[in-house]
């Protein structure tokens, strides 16, 4: 029996008054499954949300992980050039100046270097590279023919002189010119004595 029908057998209310009470009863019910579906949709809405942010959140581990790795591979690429270069460095300063180009620019730099090393530069036994410094601007190193090597296929640019084409360098007309003479810090004009 339902609740109508036990207010209408005891009298508590007529006809009109349940008919009203059973349209209520029915409007509850019916913004109850509106509500419910309501709140499966509000449920879907929220699921997609958090699966999109799952998804954003797993893009951007995705791309911090590929950062980080481009970030280390490039540490150990600069770390594997700077060990071959420091690796097959040849040194020595000597009275024969030779110019070069500095780093990537097109500005020249002079490097003061033993003859033999200066020949071996010419020929291609020798090259120079450039390492970038921490706090700007480059070191220049000699190495010799073996680093160079490697220099050229794994980092070109740091190439800054090599000769790898020795054809006529090694004719022993063109040898290197000596010194003119060593640099004086003297004034170029001097007094002629005075004749008394």
């Amino acid at each position: 029996m339902s609740l109508r029908d036990a207010l209408l057998a005891k009298g508590l209310v007529d006809d009109k008054r349940a008919r009203r009470l059973d349209r209520e009863a029915k409007a509850e019910r019916k913004a109850k499954q509106g509500n419910r579906a309501r709140r499966r949709e509000e449920e879907a809405a929220a699921d997609a949300a958090e699966a999109a942010r799952d998804q954003e959140r797993r893009a951007q581990a995705q791309a911090d992980r590929t950062t980080a790795a481009q970030a280390r591979d490039l540490h150990e690429h600069a770390h594997r050039v700077r060990r071959i270069v420091l690796d097959n460095r040849l040194g020595g300063r000597g009275p024969i100046v030779f110019f070069h180009r500095i780093g990537t620019s097109a500005r020249i730099g002079r490097l003061q270097l033993p003859e033999a090393l200066a020949r071996d530069l010419r020929v291609g036994r020798a090259a120079i590279a450039a390492l970038p410094r921490d706090g700007g601007g480059w070191d220049h190193h000699v190495v010799g023919e073996r680093g160079a090597r490697k220099l050229l296929e794994v980092a070109p640019e740091t190439l800054v002189h090599w000769v790898d084409d020795e054809r006529g360098t090694l004719d022993p007309s063109e040898v290197l010119l000596p010194p003119l003479g060593e640099p004086s810090l003297r004034p170029h004009r001097v007094r002629a004595p005075e004749t008394p």
